[in-house]
């Protein structure tokens, strides 16, 4: 069942990623409820590193600042991208050459 780590008054048992240790249990995050780290954010958005550093000191990607730590949730980081989406729509880069009537000519 569970693995016993340590021994004695601080020992901690670990069960399908709840931790019980001494006298409560501590629920484990999921991986994808982690925050991410600038290295695993630029995996997700297939940029460099530097540019998430930049990007977070600039004030524009969301972030969450722990002490001297930067952190990130996937959630925000994703609405963020999505908020960053421009055109793309149907009729995005469509020609549309003009007509002759609406040009002018006869």
């Amino acid at each position: 069942m569970g693995a016993a780590v340590g021994a004695g008054r601080g020992a901690a048992a670990v069960v399908a990623g709840v931790v019980s240790v001494a006298w409560g249990w501590v629920v484990k995050p999921s991986p994808a409820e982690r925050l991410l780290e600038a290295k695993d954010v630029a995996e997700l958005l297939a940029v460099p590193v530097s540019w998430v550093r930049q990007t977070t000191r600039a004030g524009h990607l969301p972030h969450v600042a722990l002490g001297r730590y930067v952190r990130y949730d996937r959630v925000e980081v994703l609405r963020w991208v999505d908020e960053q989406r421009q055109g793309g729509g149907p009729n995005f880069r469509r020609h549309r050459p003009a007509l002759a009537s609406e040009r002018g000519e006869a």
